[in-house]
C-alpha cells in the first residue's frame, strides 16, 4: 500500500506517442512538472509491459525525488504471450543472428524517435534522459543509445546483450553505459554483458560492467545499488 500510495501521489499520466512507420508506444509518465530536468526511461523485457518495472521507480524517486519517470508498453503484441509486448520479433534463442540484430536497429531506431518525442513535448533536454531495459528492452536500449546521432545522459542495460555490432557506423561516440547481470541468468547469458562491455569499452568512452552474485535473470537492491550509483555520477559529472 505504501508504494501505491507514493507513486498515486506523484503526477501519474497515461502518455501516447505516435512514431515513425505507424508505431504507436504508450506508457505512464510518473512525477513530472515542468521543472524537471532529468527524465529516467524504463523499458520492460519480452512478453512483460510496463507495469513489470513500475515498482521501480519508487524505489529510484527514494535517490532522484526531482526525475521524472516513462515506463511504456511496448508497440507490439508478444508473439509467445498475447496478455505481454515486445520491442520486436525474436526469430531465434540465437541471439546474434542477422534477424534479430536487424530487429533490434530497428526498435533502436523507433525507441531513438520516443526519446525525441519526450524531450520535445516534456522540454526535458535530450541529453537529460536515461535509457534503461531490462532483457529485450536492455537490448535496445543499448543499441539506441548508442547509435542515437543527439548523446542522451546514459544507458543502463539489466540483463539485456548487445546485438548490434555497429559496422555500418564508421564514428560512434556512445554516452555513459551501465552493464549490470547475473551470475547465474540462464535466460541471457553472463556472457552477453562480457561482450556488450568489450565492444562499448573500444569507443574509449566510460562503460562500467557488474556482474552480480547468485543472481539469475532479474533485478535485486545490488542491481538498484548500481543504477543510483552509475546515475550519481553522470549528474555529478555534468
Amino acid at each position: 500500500m505504501k508504494i501505491k500510495y507514493v507513486v498515486n501521489v506523484m503526477n501519474y499520466i497515461n502518455k501516447s506517442f505516435s512514431l515513425s512507420k505507424n508505431i504507436s508506444v504508450s506508457g505512464n509518465l510518473i512525477n513530472y512538472d515542468r521543472n524537471t530536468k532529468f527524465l529516467f526511461v524504463l523499458l520492460h523485457g519480452w512478453g512483460a509491459d510496463g507495469k513489470d518495472l513500475e515498482g521501480l521507480v519508487p524505489e529510484f524517486l527514494k535517490f532522484f525525488p526531482s526525475f521524472s519517470f516513462f515506463v511504456p508498453n511496448a508497440p507490439f503484441k508478444c508473439s509467445a504471450n498475447p496478455m505481454g509486448f515486445q520491442w520486436f520479433e525474436i526469430a531465434s534463442s540465437d541471439f546474434h543472428i542477422n534477424e534479430n540484430r536487424n530487429s533490434c536497429i530497428e526498435a533502436g531506431n523507433y525507441i531513438v524517435d520516443l526519446l525525441g518525442s519526450l524531450s520535445e513535448e516534456l522540454d526535458i533536454k535530450f541529453n537529460a534522459i536515461f535509457l534503461s531495459g531490462f532483457s529485450q528492452g536492455g537490448m535496445v536500449s543499448l543499441s539506441a543509445g548508442i547509435r542515437s546521432e543527439k548523446k542522451i545522459a546514459g544507458i543502463i542495460s539489466l540483463s539485456g546483450a548487445l546485438l548490434d555490432n555497429f559496422d555500418d557506423k564508421s564514428e560512434l561516440n556512445p554516452p555513459p553505459c551501465l552493464i549490470v547481470h547475473g551470475s547465474e541468468d540462464s535466460i541471457v547469458l553472463p556472457e552477453e554483458a562480457e561482450n556488450a562491455y568489450s565492444i562499448i569499452n573500444k569507443f574509449g568512452n566510460y562503460c562500467e560492467k557488474q556482474i552480480i552474485q547468485n543472481l539469475g535473470h532479474g533485478i535485486n537492491n545490488v542491481t538498484i545499488n548500481h543504477i543510483t550509483k552509475f546515475v550519481e555520477y553522470v549528474v555529478n559529472k555534468k
